[in-house]
């Protein structure tokens, strides 16, 4: 749904999970005013999708490696997906990590902070967003 948010400006009526990869042309609009197109791959988070992604790092010029903030499990899983981009992913390549769904409050597990610090350990960005309310997607 982060893709989709960023692409279309809107969520989807009804969610379907990445299966695979999926692909979505768009423009980024940078801060100076400039047009830059730029791809999206969205890629399948379940480890039986995993190796589906190491051609595309070579190509890519940045990563996204998002997680949920309700799920233990999704969060762990950063690790494996930084130790594949050390294995497949040019080493200049941008990463940024992102906690989503943070608009449910009642549910999370993984507090911002530990985000940020398994960003810092990994010389990453990051930020935090809610695809369903639009909060910092762009």
């Amino acid at each position: 749904m982060f893709v989709y948010r960023y692409h279309t400006g809107s969520i989807p009526e009804s969610h379907i999970t990445t299966i695979g990869l999926d692909f979505v042309p768009t423009t980024f609009n940078s801060p100076d005013g400039t047009k830059v197109p730029v791809k999206i791959w969205d890629t399948a988070g379940q480890e039986r999708f995993r190796t589906l992604t190491h051609g595309f790092y070579k190509q890519a010029n940045g990563v996204i490696i998002a997680y949920d903030v309700t799920n233990e499990e999704s969060f762990n899983s950063v690790k494996i997906w930084l130790q594949s981009l050390e294995k497949h992913a040019n080493e200049n390549i941008f990463k940024v990590l992102v906690g989503n769904k943070i608009d449910l409050i009642e549910q999370r597990k993984i507090p911002e902070e530990e985000g940020r610090k398994k960003a810092a350990e990994f010389n990453m960005a990051y930020f935090e967003t809610s695809a369903k309310l639009g909060k910092n997607i762009n």
